[in-house]
């Protein structure tokens, strides 16, 4: 159960190009006396024919995007298809561009393979799940799934070739009478005031104000103020290790931030203080295109993978668009001279002593 932090290549370890032949393979162009006419029925020719995007189960309901995500997958398999992935770097999410600039040769195309790209589109779409602006592609050829993200930048669907595992489902926890999730009327019941929702962290360095998305986001919104006041149940935390048995406490007292990174975010809500603590199950996303990690002070769940939410949260020092899509936002912090300064401290500096919550501004 525990979230892992660091996200693989080993999908595209087949596709690293180390030689100039791979190179200059992945840039056929046509002849260069060559009229339109000509290039185009020589690839008609020699180009099998694209699969219909047809998937068997749809979920969700997508987003507007400058060329709608079937487009966009016909695009990048006859692309696949017809060797040339020069138009491949503008396919491609931000993140995945920084990481595979980092296997590129110098001068030379990014590390990846017509065959490699092909293989991931190359089949019966059996499903397709959009969430906010996060679409999940799911892919069978003989029994062989392929799973593909794309993640909305900019109005335009791009791919996340870093990322090809299964989507995870939510996981609800050991049985147990005491394990039992909360609805936001459960979990703010007795809270006092009237209009928004606001979580008062009392840290070491001050307090962080932080209004909570209730009406957006529900479900995280009632898991984090159900384990902050002691209302939800957690996994009890013996000799630096998660037992098996369930408790009621509020959850969140006396942990530290346990990670920070230099002015981009701090987080904490890690039981045992090393990045892999968590409250005894894992959550189903909320994500929205109404929440965005846009500004210093978004409040959004640590997570890595789909799904995988449960205690750890983030908040950011700064923009972080990347982790749009990615981690359920759940509120609004201020205070951002407060987060950039426990940013720019030790990990494990600065504790929560409570978090109190009331309603209004």
């Amino acid at each position: 159960m525990p979230v892992r932090r660091d996200r693989t290549l080993s999908i595209l370890v087949p596709s690293i190009v180390l030689c100039a032949a791979l190179a200059s393979a992945c840039h056929r162009a046509p002849p260069p006396l060559a009229t339109a006419p000509a290039r185009e029925a020589a690839t008609a020719a020699k180009t099998p024919a694209a699969s219909s995007f047809t998937p068997l189960t749809m979920e969700g309901q997508e987003p507007k995007a400058t060329k709608p995500l079937s487009d966009v997958v016909a695009q990048l398999e006859a692309m696949a298809r017809g060797g040339d992935l020069a138009g491949l770097p503008a396919q491609l999410t931000r993140a995945s561009i920084r990481r595979l600039s980092k296997l590129q040769l110098p001068g030379g195309p990014l590390p990846v393979t017509a065959p490699t790209l092909l293989q991931r589109f190359d089949g019966q779409v059996t499903r397709v799940t959009f969430l906010g602006g996060r679409a999940i592609l799911q892919v069978s050829k003989k029994g062989n799934l392929q799973t593909s993200y794309f993640y909305l930048e900019d109005g335009h669907w791009k791919l996340d070739l870093a990322n090809s595992r299964p989507p995870s489902a939510p996981t609800p926890g050991l049985p147990d009478p005491l394990n039992v999730p909360l609805a936001l009327t459960e979990a703010t019941a007795g809270i006092p005031g009237t209009g928004n929702l606001v979580a008062v962290l009392d840290t070491s360095e001050g307090p962080l104000t932080c209004t909570l998305a209730e009406q957006i986001a529900p479900r995280t919104v009632a898991n984090f103020v159900g384990l902050a006041r002691g209302l939800r149940a957690s996994l009890r935390v013996e000799g630096g290790k998660i037992t098996n048995q369930w408790q009621h406490r509020p959850f969140y007292d006396e942990l530290s931030f346990s990670r920070v990174v230099p002015d981009t975010l701090i987080e904490a809500g890690d039981v045992l203080g090393r990045g892999m603590g968590h409250a005894g199950y894992q959550l189903a996303d909320e994500m929205d295109l109404r929440l965005r990690h846009d500004r210093p002070g978004v409040l959004s769940m640590a997570e890595n993978g789909v799904n995988t939410g449960s205690s750890r949260f983030v908040v950011t020092a700064r923009a972080m668009p990347d982790l749009d899509d990615r981690q359920t936002v759940f509120g609004a912090c201020r205070e951002a001279e407060t987060i950039a300064r426990i940013s720019r401290m030790p990990a494990g500096n600065v504790v929560i002593r409570g978090i109190g919550f009331r309603r209004g501004e």
